[in-house]
C-alpha cells in the first residue's frame, strides 16, 4: 500500500508562508531604504520563501508492505539419467512418474498454505526451481549423489520452518556402498514417492569384500585377529562362505550370512605368526550363481612378521686391520 502525504499540515504550512511574507514585508518597509540594493534584498527574498515553500510541500512517499510468512515445502528432484529406466513391459519410465507427480492436484494446495520449492540434484545441488522449468527439464545426470543432496538441503533450510520434504528420486546413491543414512533422524519429515511398481526387477546377486583389517607388523609368537567386512545384495538369503588364504594355501573358512534385502557382515579370523618373514593373507568369497562382477570377490593385505630381539657388538679400541673383516662378516650375517 503506498499512500502520498505532507510531513506537516497543510494548513500550517499555509499559515506559516503567510506570516512569513507578512514579517519580511513589514521588515523592508520599517528599516530599509527603498532603492535597488533594497529591491535585490527583496527579490532574493521572495526566491528564497518561494524554494522554501516548495520544499514544504514535497510530499513523502510512505509504503507499507505485509508480507504472510508461510512455511517452506522442499522438493528434491533427481535428474539423472537412471530415472529414465522403465521395468520391464511398462512403458512409464522413473521420470514420467515424477514429472506426472508434479503436475497433480497436491501442488496447488501446498502452494497456497506453504512457499514451494524444486532443487533438481544429481552430483550437485542445482539452483532453486519453478515447478514449471522443473517440468520442462530433462534427465542428464551421470551420477546420484543421494545422500550427499539431502545433507545440503538439509545444511540450507537450518533454522527455517520446514513444513515437509518430498524426495522424487529412484533412490540410489552411486557413491554411498551403505544406505544406513536413509533411516536416520532428519529435521524435518521426508516424504516419497512410488515411482514404478514393487518387485518389477531382479536383483542380480553380488557379493564383495569391502576391507580387512589387521596389524600390518607383528612380532614373531603373536597372535592376531584379522577382520573382514563382506556385503552383498541379492542372496536370496543364502549362505556364504569366507575363506582366508595364506601364501596361496586355504587356512580357514567362515560361514555367515547376506539378508535378503542386501547388507554387511563382519567375520573374524585368528592368525598365528610362528616364524619370521612376509605373509600375504588373501580373503575372499566365492561367487554366487549368476554373479557377473566378480573382481571385488576378494581382498589381499600382506603382514610382516620381525624378531624382536636385540643384538648388540661392543667393539673397544681403535679400528685396525681386523675391522675389515669384521665388517664383512656383520654385512653376510646381518641378523
Amino acid at each position: 500500500m503506498i499512500i502520498w502525504e505532507h510531513t506537516t499540515p497543510t494548513m500550517l504550512i499555509m499559515i506559516g508562508v503567510a506570516a512569513g511574507v507578512l514579517v519580511a514585508a513589514f521588515s523592508f518597509w520599517r528599516f530599509l531604504k527603498p532603492d535597488l540594493a533594497t529591491l535585490a534584498i527583496i527579490l532574493l527574498r521572495l526566491l528564497f520563501m518561494a524554494l522554501l515553500v516548495w520544499c514544504l510541500f514535497m510530499p513523502e512517499k510512505r509504503e507499507s508492505l505485509t508480507h504472510l510468512l508461510k512455511p517452506r515445502f522442499v522438493v528434491a528432484l533427481d535428474k539423472t539419467q537412471s530415472m529414465t529406466l522403465a521395468p520391464p513391459g511398462e512403458t512409464r519410465n522413473r521420470w514420467a512418474a515424477a514429472q506426472e507427480a508434479l503436475g497433480m492436484d497436491w501442488v496447488k494446495a501446498v502452494s497456497a498454505e506453504c512457499e514451494l520449492d524444486v532443487y533438481p540434484f544429481d552430483v550437485e545441488v542445482r539452483p532453486r526451481v519453478t515447478i514449471a522449468e522443473a517440468r520442462a527439464m530433462e534427465p542428464d545426470g551421470s551420477a546420484t549423489l543421494l545422500r550427499d543432496a539431502l545433507f545440503k538441503l538439509a545444511d540450507r533450510y537450518r533454522g527455517q520452518n520446514v513444513a515437509g520434504f518430498l524426495l522424487l528420486s529412484d533412490g540410489v546413491d552411486t557413491r554411498e556402498a551403505f544406505d544406513d543414512w536413509a533411516s536416520g533422524m532428519w529435521p524435518w519429515p521426508i516424504y516419497t514417492l512410488r515411482l514404478e511398481p514393487p518387485a518389477t526387477w531382479e536383483e542380480e546377486p553380488d557379493v564383495r569384500v569391502d576391507a580387512v583389517n589387521t596389524p600390518r607388523r607383528v612380532n614373531v609368537g603373536w597372535s592376531t585377529e584379522l577382520k573382514a567386512v563382506v556385503s552383498g545384495q541379492g542372496t536370496k538369503g543364502q549362505a556364504i562362505t569366507v575363506q582366508l588364504i595364506e601364501n596361496n594355501a586355504l587356512r580357514q573358512e567362515i560361514p555367515t550370512q547376506i539378508p535378503a534385502g542386501g547388507g554387511s557382515r563382519q567375520v573374524s579370523f585368528q592368525l598365528e605368526h610362528p616364524e619370521v618373514g612376509v605373509f600375504t593373507y588373501l580373503v575372499c568369497v566365492p561367487p554366487l550363481e549368476g554373479e557377473t562382477h566378480t573382481n571385488d570377490n576378494a581382498y589381499s593385505i600382506t603382514v610382516q612378521v620381525v624378531d624382536n630381539k636385540n643384538r648388540l657388538l661392543y667393539v673397544e679400541g681403535p679400528p685396525r686391520i681386523e675391522s675389515k673383516f669384521l665388517t664383512r662378516a656383520l654385512k653376510a650375517n646381518p641378523k
